[in-house]
């Protein structure tokens, strides 16, 4: 049934008469310009009420969380990528700095390969002559296939994330291996990379257990709560969240934070604590300074609208029906 409203003054019209859809479109459209149109009508109160202030704090801590995590996953995510490449390189004793850009992942896969890609005569993942399975040329690729999948603690490598003519020059490209299987085919960097797929290269490369206190493979861990309790507000259908999951929330992402093995001492860590400590606390702002101040760090690092805003959106703004 169609929601009735009583009619308002063109100029004033809320953003609510859109559909879900409609409006996720727009959103798409004016994140270049984070200060646009939209701020306006979070600005307004359009979009947030007051007692969506302690879901915005959790949505605000997870991103800063992630960016006390830059040093280490940076760190551990080029020295997996060193040790393959190395490994590789003197195993085939070929010259230092010798690599190869001209293997497709799909080259290295078999056809079929299972949670990937279906039977041979009707593949959509080798769908092309240049993308058939065939040995890497200078014998590098194929090698780096198969370090990769030693590192994953679970042996089961995201291939369709990465790009395998990468590999040898981005250990980025590398490191999305290691992180969920959708979502991540196009981010190049840390940066881009959102809390989710940080967590995950964390728990899933091996590499990592070098730089944490306690023992990954042991449930549960700081690594599976933290991960847990931010999948958990991802996924909030109503981003109601009491003050006390609020407290819950913080203090397992500190606890992650102040692991003693590496964390406790770095600075991007040691930061982001600081700044945990500050949000927790602070209870002046207005919700939609904390919109805001998410907004512009989208336009600060130019990065494209996240889902989770459009969660929050969502939640949030009374949608008409599409029907």
């Amino acid at each position: 049934m169609l929601q009735v409203k009583a009619r308002m003054p063109k100029a004033k019209r809320p953003l609510t008469h859109l559909t879900f859809d409609k409006f996720s479109n727009l959103l798409e459209r004016i994140v270049a310009d984070p200060f646009s149109k939209l701020e306006g009508y979070i600005v307004n109160g359009n979009l947030v009420e007051t007692k969506d202030i302690n879901w915005l704090k959790c949505f605000l801590a997870t991103r800063t969380t992630k960016n006390g995590l830059r040093s280490l996953v940076e760190g551990d995510s080029f020295r997996v990528h060193q040790k393959i490449y190395s490994s590789i390189t003197n195993a085939r004793k070929l010259s230092p700095g010798t690599s190869c850009n001209l293997c497709l992942t799909e080259n290295l896969l078999y056809c079929p390969t299972k949670g990937l890609c279906s039977h041979f005569r009707n593949c959509k993942y080798h769908n092309s002559a240049q993308k058939q399975f065939r040995p890497c040329p200078s014998q590098i690729c194929d090698a780096f296939w198969k370090e990769i999948g030693f590192f994953h603690r679970y042996g089961k490598p995201s291939w369709k994330n990465t790009k395998a003519d990468q590999w040898c020059t981005n250990h980025w490209q590398v490191a999305k291996c290691f992180m969920p299987l959708d979502g991540y085919q196009d981010v190049s960097s840390f940066d881009d990379t959102d809390f989710n797929g940080i967590i995950n290269f964390m728990i899933n490369c091996t590499e990592s257990q070098r730089s944490l206190s306690f023992n990954i493979a042991n449930q549960p861990n700081a690594l599976l709560e933290a991960r847990n309790i931010v999948r958990s507000i991802r996924h909030s259908p109503d981003l109601m969240v009491t003050d006390d999951y609020l407290a819950s929330f913080f203090s397992t992402l500190n606890l992650l934070l102040t692991d003693s093995k590496y964390l406790a001492s770095d600075s991007s860590a040691k930061e982001a604590v600081i700044k945990l400590n500050q949000l927790e606390k602070d209870a002046n702002r207005t919700p939609a300074e904390y919109v805001r101040e998410y907004l512009q760090e989208v336009r600060e690092t130019k990065k494209v609208i996240t889902l989770e805003l459009l969660q929050f959106c969502k939640a949030t703004v009374k949608f008409h029906s599409s029907h």
